[in-house]
Order: structure tokens, then sequence, then C-alpha cells
């Protein structure tokens, strides 16, 4: 009998210790998640991508993009808030000072720069868990969604979805397009999904649509930007004239890109659209994939 009891509780240990192992997600890589904003009357995107190396977070980073208006038109810094490091000046905007006196004032202020202060919530994050930033010392800033982006970073780690995406400028406006790749447990892609976001410039303000391409569906008009037919008649008319609203193109991109991987879109049977970055962002997020 206790001979019996001792090969229980040992293949009990052995569970736990198997339990103890098991990985807390079944892809590595990196994954991230993004938001688009307004700051200043610019368009502004922030991210936070979370590194995840056997089945464990290894690492977070967030970062942001900002931009300005000029002459009318967006135009988007060319480094982010990380890439700016001193340069980025948060307490001192109008570059008063040297980087030298800037980091001298900054220590005898007790204060931090923005990526320094970035870099400590990185590192609670990775410590205790994503969570609010308040009570962190020798951060100031105010959360501009990173502990929000960081857990949906953290969920799209669980759910195997590798994104990637670039900002560019749509007739004088921001714009932002992103492609997602669904990896199953085993490592297999599942899916591709490509979309966009645009927005339009009123009162020297940048101001973001409220749907994607794929969200306004055949409200888009790629072929008839005025609206001058209804929606019923135009489904008509793409079918009569054999053409296809963008989100209906993206959906045989997606396939193309499914059956082949990301690469040329020349040649695709029905579509007309240029390659917008699809094909490129979509390496970059199959590089993700470890």
């Amino acid at each position: 009998m206790k001979r019996f009891m001792s090969v229980f509780v040992i293949a009990l240990l052995s569970i736990a210790l198997l339990a103890c192992g098991k990985k807390e997600f079944a892809n590595d890589g990196t994954f991230l998640a993004f938001e688009e904003s307004v700051h200043d009357g610019a368009a502004m995107l922030t991210w936070v991508e979370v590194v995840v190396e056997d089945g464990k977070i290894k690492s977070f980073n967030i970062d942001a993009l900002q931009g300005k208006i000029e002459d009318g038109k967006h135009v988007w810094n060319e480094k982010s808030k990380k890439e700016l490091a001193y340069d980025y000046r948060m307490h001192d905007p109008a570059r008063s000072m040297s980087e030298e006196d800037y980091k001298a004032w900054l220590k005898d202020n007790n204060k931090l720069e923005w990526f320094e202060q970035a870099n400590l919530i990185e590192e609670q994050f990775l410590a205790n868990g994503v969570g609010s930033i308040d009570g962190i010392t020798g951060v100031t800033i105010v959360d501009g969604g990173y502990s929000r982006l960081a857990a949906k970073a953290v969920e799209n780690a669980k759910a195997g979805i590798y994104t990637a995406f670039e900002e560019s400028v749509h007739d004088g406006a921001a714009m932002l397009t992103w492609v997602e790749i669904t990896v199953n447990s085993k490592g297999k892609i599942e899916s591709y999904n490509i979309d966009a976001l645009q927005g339009k410039i009123e009162d020297g303000k940048h101001v973001w649509n409220e749907k994607s391409k794929k969200e306004l569906a055949y409200d888009y008009r790629m072929h008839d930007p005025a609206r001058s037919m209804s929606e019923a008649d135009y489904k008509t008319w793409l079918k009569e004239n054999n053409k296809l609203e963008w989100f209906e193109q993206a959906n045989l991109i997606e396939a193309h890109f499914l059956a082949n991987k990301a690469g040329s879109i020349d040649g695709i049977t029905g579509v007309t659209i240029v390659d917008g970055g699809y094909s490129s962002i979509a390496k970059a997020a199959e590089k993700f994939i470890k």
C-alpha cells in the first residue's frame, strides 16, 4: 500500500512539474497592437510590441510616432519618440538647451525623458504583468494607451496574431495600412488580413475616418467616389462591368498570400489596385514569426 502511494505521489509530482514547464504561449515571435489618434491637430500612432521566446514574454517595447500639419498637409515625423531619445525634449520643447545641458538639467531636476519613462513602464509590465502605470517611480507621463495596447499585444500573442503596419500620406492626410497574420498552435499560417485607415484635413487639423476600408466595404466606393449610385445600383454596376471593390480585391490578395506567402500581387485575377505596401507589410509581419 505504501509503495502504491509513493508511486501515486511521484506521478502527481511529475504532472505538476510538466504543468510548471508548460509554455504560456503557443507561438514565439513579436506581437504588437497599435492605435491611431490625434495630437496637437496632427495624426499620431502609438504601439506596443511584446516579444515571446520559448513560450514566455521576453520583453515589451512602447513607442509612438507623431506628425505635423504643414501647408495644409500632414507630414509624419522622421523618427519615433524612442528614436528621438533626448531629442524629443519632453521637458524642453523649445530646445533652449544643448543636448549636454539638457541631460545635466534632467539629472539635476530628477526628471526623465519620455523614452526613459517608457523603459520603466516596460520593465514594470515584464516584472508584474500589464496593469496601471500609476505609482511607477520616475514615471510622470500619463498613460497614452500604453497599458491598453500592451494588454492587446499579449492577447494577440495568445491568439497567434502577428501584425505589421506602415504609415503614409494620401491626398494630404495621414494614412495607416496594416497586415495581420494568424498562425495556429502548430505554427501553420491560417490567414492574412489586409486593411487600411485613411483620414482628411478639416479646418487645418487631421481627422481619422471612423471606418477602415474593410469596414466601409461597398461604401468605400473605389469606382464611384462621388457616390452617384445607390448601393444596390453600385453592386449591379460592379457586376456588369466585371469590377471588384477594394475589400473584395484585398480578399483575393490575402488568399494569394495564404497560398504562396507574401509576394508580388501582379497578375492576380481580379486585382487591379496597385500594391499600397501590402506585400512589403505582409513580409514584415512574416518576419515576426519565429
